[in-house]
């Protein structure tokens, strides 16, 4: 009897052993990459982690500086920032941020227009701003114009009106004595308004203005697309409006949502 209990308890521990050597391993969830900022390797390879690379959770990746980091997006994950943890060099994902809220309506007074050109300020073919006609009229003799430094020349660039609306074209403004100059992905700048009456050149605020290079930023926005498929509309802008806030700077939504209109096909 005693053999017996032994030899079934030795067959009960062999299944306990067979079913939990076969138990299988846990799904490592696959990420697009959509931009990475700096240089990342992946250490396998020795390759660029690069826009479009499918990126493993548990892969291990070589961050060549602190400031290098990546977006990455999954359908049911959603968006991530890989960045380096400190000291360890080890990667680090942190939650995308979430929607960004914007200022909908005309701009109306000096506040309005410093909490709108500040910071990192991103222009795609071109921003259209409405404005208080009131506050600030704008005709052949009372306009907007910005005022930036291009190979050591004080540049100041007038802007175009289009009613109550400012308009800001980024191939207008790198067009300097009529001839169309290389465009530079940021440019300092500062905003002002001329009032004729007063002869008045009256400072708005400096901002950085960003060009994004389109082509690129069409690839990003696809992939942000592609992995929120199911999302609503509205849920889709907000998705990719928080992504170029967070790698690029703050884009006025309905120019934003004007551009997406004529590159990708929304629902």
């Amino acid at each position: 009897m005693k053999t017996k209990l032994i030899a079934l308890l030795s067959v009960s521990t062999l299944a306990v052993y067979v079913l939990t050597s076969f138990v299988p391993a846990p799904i490592t969830e696959k990420f697009k990459v959509i931009k990475v900022n700096g240089e990342i390797l992946v250490k396998a390879s020795g390759k660029n982690l690069v826009t479009g690379d499918e990126y493993l959770e548990t892969t291990p990746l070589d961050f060549r500086t602190q400031e290098s980091r990546a977006a990455v997006i999954s359908p049911s994950k959603g968006r991530y920032v890989l960045t380096a943890q400190a000291q360890t060099g080890k990667t680090n994902m942190i939650p995308g941020m979430n929607a960004v809220s914007s200022r909908a309506g005309a701009l109306l007074n000096m506040i309005d227009l410093q909490n709108h050109f500040t910071g990192n300020y991103v222009i795609l073919d071109q921003t259209k701003l409405k404005i208080s006609k009131e506050s600030y009229p704008m005709s052949e003799k009372n306009f907007f114009f910005i005022r930036f430094e291009y190979n050591g020349e004080t540049i100041n660039k007038k802007l175009r009106a289009e009613g109550d609306s400012l308009v800001i074209d980024r191939a207008s403004v790198f067009n300097i004595d009529g001839k169309a100059v290389a465009e530079t992905e940021q440019l300092s700048c500062s905003l002002f308004y001329r009032k004729s009456e007063t002869s008045e050149n009256i400072g708005i605020n400096s901002f950085t203005a960003v060009f994004p290079e389109l082509k690129n930023l069409h690839s990003e926005i696809q992939i942000v697309l592609d992995n929120c498929a199911n999302k609503k509309q509205s849920e889709k802008i907000d998705e990719v409006n928080s992504y170029i806030v967070e790698f690029y700077g703050k884009a006025d939504r309905d120019n934003l949502v004007s551009w997406m209109k004529k590159n990708f096909k929304l629902n």
